[in-house]
């Protein structure tokens, strides 16, 4: 998903947007996809 957000943030987004974030659809909760899905610095 990383790849696809950085594509975006460098292809698409004008200088005056904030950054893209990546949104994953889930029918149950992970807190294992959710904890290696974000960045080390993200608060869950």
């Amino acid at each position: 998903m990383q790849m696809y957000v950085n594509y975006y943030q460098r292809e698409m987004t004008n200088a005056d947007e904030n950054p893209p974030i990546g949104i994953i659809l889930c029918s149950e909760k992970s807190d294992a996809v959710v904890r290696f899905t974000l960045p080390e610095d993200n608060k869950l």
